[in-house]
């Protein structure tokens, strides 16, 4: 079952995102995939810059 199911499946519905999303981190963890969460982002647009953070990134 993918890690998310996995998840999901074990977890109460409704499950508050950010718990959800370390409850992903340790999935991929197990997996022996790294994974970052919510790391900021700098986006640029006509000359107007903002950070943002990104949500879940794995490599």
């Amino acid at each position: 079952m993918a890690p998310r199911l996995k998840s999901i499946a074990t977890k109460a519905p409704g499950l508050v995102e950010s718990i959800y999303e370390w409850c992903m981190i340790k999935e991929l963890g197990l997996r022996q995939l790294t994974a970052v969460n919510q790391k900021t982002i700098q986006i640029t647009y006509k000359g107007f810059t903002k950070e943002k953070p990104f949500g879940l990134i794995y490599s």
